[in-house]
């Protein structure tokens, strides 16, 4: 995360079954309006069931640059299951 705001990815955004909350324009912003620059998934040293995913977005509207930290695979939070779930559908379409 810190090497991501040291690339200008400013702060944390919150994910819901339509998109991503802007931090900026305060938008909400589906998938087709986001761009998803990077993503980092990361496991448990000790216990590898224990994974999260470090998602570097940008909102095509404003340019506003962003992450979104979330559990991944069992833990991943209903709330964000969704969004990942497209992000990911989008990107293996790409």
């Amino acid at each position: 995360m810190r090497a991501l705001a040291a690339r200008g990815y400013e702060g944390e955004c919150e994910a819901t079954p339509r998109g991503v909350r802007c931090r900026h324009c305060g938008r909400l912003v589906g998938l087709d309006d986001l761009d998803a620059d990077e993503v980092h998934r990361f496991e448990g040293e000790s216990n590898p069931d224990d994974q999260a995913i470090v998602v570097a977005l940008e909102c095509r509207s404003c340019g506003w640059r962003g992450v979104l930290g979330s559990g991944y695979g069992v833990s991943v939070p209903e709330s964000d299951a969704d969004f990942l779930f497209g992000l990911a559908a989008r990107r293996l379409a790409e």
